[in-house]
């Protein structure tokens, strides 16, 4: 009877190890995903210039005259005391009435409470009031200081729901791992992520000290 290789049950620990951490990782960042859509784009489009309890406008108020604001920038702190900085470039209603929003580079970043650093950006968003759906298009990226990024061609965040769905490829690497997927599904918030359709994961070797 032949005998397992006990070498390779530790190399199978190890790499699932290794892909636990890196998740813990990643999940904040893509939970920044469900805070742009959940905390800043509603306010952005608000017709009013007073700062919410929990958003203050980082810089002077802007009017946000005829539904359309220029570089609006806001920082805050989410429910664990963590600041992030949401900002874009434009935001205008696309036709008078529809309460529908196009975005021009919108971003966001975050410091967590162990130090780390986190970004997102997109170079165009939708934002459908009545829906509470925000489409972010154009090339979506998430960002871990720790060297772990996500890269994807679109999302779409359901704002009241909390979730975000990207139904296209999903490339993301790190400092010892790859991940490829056909999509990607964030829910409960942020809490949990699912890698959709095929996916291909590859652990490298940790490099020795």
């Amino acid at each position: 009877m032949p005998v397992p290789d006990p070498s390779g049950r530790w190399s199978l620990l190890f790499g699932y190890s290794r892909l636990v951490v890196a998740m813990k990782v990643l999940l904040p960042a893509l939970a920044l995903l469900l805070i742009v859509g959940v905390l800043l784009w509603p306010r952005l489009v608000a017709d009013t210039t007073a700062p919410s309890s929990l958003i203050q406008a980082a810089t002077e108020d802007v009017p946000l005259e005829n539904k359309q604001m220029e570089q609006p920038r806001y920082r805050a702190t989410d429910a664990d005391n963590q600041p992030y900085t949401l900002n874009a470039d434009r935001v205008w209603e696309v036709v008078p009435g529809s309460s529908e929003f196009n975005l021009v580079n919108p971003r966001a970043d975050m410091t967590t409470n162990d130090g780390a650093w986190l970004a997102m950006d997109a170079p165009e968003g939708l934002y459908y009031e009545n829906q509470s759906i925000l489409d972010l298009s154009g090339g979506v990226n998430l960002y871990h200081d720790a060297g772990y990024e996500l890269h994807t061609p679109s999302v779409t965040i359901d704002v009241a729901g909390g979730e975000a769905i990207g139904m296209e490829a999903v490339e993301g690497q790190g400092p010892s791992m790859t991940i490829a997927s056909e999509g990607i599904h964030v829910v409960e918030r942020g809490r949990s992520v699912l890698f959709t359709g095929k996916v291909r994961l590859v652990l490298y070797p940790e490099k020795a000290p």
